[in-house]
């Protein structure tokens, strides 16, 4: 698959919003994502965040990154585009961005972003408990430090 990444345009918001909620409802299926649409809606609309999309040949997006300072807050991939470099793309990205370092936390129970993360050369550094829902998380890291916990 040919992609590229590029700077959210405003009218990606709505394909954006969507893509986040089906990213997020196949990796994490028992929480309401839908519910939590203004939320997403927010934070892509908030001048502060930087978002990058990963858009195929013709433009459209089938993943994004959004990174408030040094933190990357969300990363999101369609079903359909897992597996497929994208995120790999979004982050090599956000690392440019953000070279001296970049931090993030994921949900400890979401295996498969735990692998990819760690994959990309980010270390755990603490634990923590996301607000809303009130799950486990994994403060992360890159570049990961040597001795880490």
């Amino acid at each position: 698959m040919h992609h590229f990444i590029r700077a959210m345009a405003p009218g990606d918001v709505p394909v954006l919003t969507d893509l986040w909620i089906d990213s997020w409802r196949e990796a994490m299926p028992r929480i309401d994502f839908a519910g939590r649409r203004p939320f997403i809606e927010r934070f892509l609309a908030d001048p502060a965040h930087t978002v990058l999309v990963a858009a195929g040949a013709d433009g459209t997006p089938f993943g994004f990154a959004g990174l408030a300072g040094g933190i990357l807050h969300q990363l999101a991939v369609a079903p359909r585009a897992k597996g497929g470099g994208a995120a790999r793309l979004l982050v090599a990205a956000a690392k440019v961005r953000h070279p001296e370092s970049l931090a993030l936390e994921v949900n400890r129970d979401n295996p498969r972003a735990v692998r990819f993360y760690l994959g990309q050369g980010f270390a755990v550094t603490t634990e923590g408990r996301n607000p809303t829902s009130g799950l486990p998380t994994l403060l992360m890291r890159w570049p990961g430090e040597p001795g880490a916990a």
